[in-house]
């Protein structure tokens, strides 16, 4: 072994013990600085409380979006109906496979059954509406080789559209046909609606007054 390997060896071991007495030093310095803000702030149980400006306005709170609030594990729905992917718009395909899914009686949890979408590419050139409760539209997978819905004509203006509708239909025939919505819905019950006597509502409130509530019962 030469003087130029023996100072190499030594050199290389100078640098490593560097490495590790620098990195050492990084982690003492580390500080961690606990972030606080006006919109919201913990309580002393730790829960998360939303503070209100001057008009009551607050951040919304989004923790109850889910399936039964997020209180509840996402049930495991028998698949009913299932359709593969093909050439060209399958708007019509998938549309009619709910609605005829729509008619299925449900089950004692309410629930019809499930369309499943088998991995592939779907395009859909129109708008989907699921309007039946109880009806349930999975796919495959959670990636690009999953199930992938595209709402073609997504370049142009016009095109511009909610790609999936969930809930009832509604009685605006002028809004569903310029948004290519199916148009045989259900009619609102016009002498049914109540003004709301609120001067303002705030955003992230979760009531308001109405003229009269005698209309209306529990679970409406």
């Amino acid at each position: 072994m030469d003087k130029r390997k023996i100072t190499i060896k030594i050199s290389h071991l100078i640098v490593c013990i560097a490495l590790l007495a620098f990195q050492g030093n990084l982690k003492a310095q580390t500080i961690i600085e606990r972030g606080t803000s006006n919109l919201y702030h913990h309580d002393a149980s730790g829960k998360l409380v939303y503070s209100k400006d001057n008009r009551g306005n607050s951040l919304p709170d989004f923790s109850y979006v889910g399936y039964h609030s997020g209180e509840k594990a996402i049930p495991g729905v028998p698949v009913k109906i299932t359709l593969e992917p093909s050439e060209g718009d399958d708007t019509k395909r998938i549309q009619d496979a709910l609605d005829k899914l729509g008619t299925f009686p449900p089950d004692k949890a309410g629930f019809r059954g499930v369309l499943l979408l088998k991995r592939g590419i779907y395009q859909v050139e129109g708008a989907l509406i699921i309007s039946h409760s109880g009806t349930v539209l999975r796919g495959e997978g959670n990636g690009p080789d999953g199930t992938i819905i595209i709402a073609t004509g997504y370049d142009d203006q016009k095109y511009k559209r909610a790609l999936i509708t969930v809930g009832p239909k509604s009685d605006n025939l002028d809004a569903h046909t310029s948004h290519r919505y199916p148009t045989d819905q259900i009619k609102l019950l016009t002498d049914s609606r109540q003004e709301i006597v609120d001067a303002y509502v705030p955003v992230g409130t979760y009531s308001f007054e109405v003229m009269s509530a005698s209309g209306y019962k529990p679970g409406d």
